[in-house]
């Protein structure tokens, strides 16, 4: 017979704990970045690129129509005639 008294390989084992803690640090890590870039654009030429886009029409429509798909991850809106993409985490809780 062959018997392996010792086993040389283990596996890892994660507690509910650590899954909890590793799970609020990913919910807050803050986004690193090298340089802050200063592109030179106000607010009021932001407003006015975005209009002139045409792309950017239909989402400017949806958003003002306040039409958003229920089913979607994401949904249009005007703040400040600015237009912005608000994302639903996989929580459902809405992230800017």
């Amino acid at each position: 017979m062959n018997f392996r008294p010792f086993c040389r390989s283990s596996q890892a084992v994660v507690t509910r704990a650590q899954a909890q803690k590793k799970k609020e640090e990913m919910k807050y890590k803050a986004l690193t970045v090298s340089d802050s870039v200063d592109l030179g654009v106000g607010k009021e030429q932001l407003i006015s690129l975005q209009k002139q886009d045409k792309t950017l029409k239909k989402l400017f429509d949806r958003a003002q129509k306040a039409e958003q798909e229920n089913n979607s991850d994401s949904e249009f809106r005007l703040n400040s005639k600015i237009l912005y993409r608000h994302c639903k985490s996989y929580e459902g809780k809405t992230v800017t």
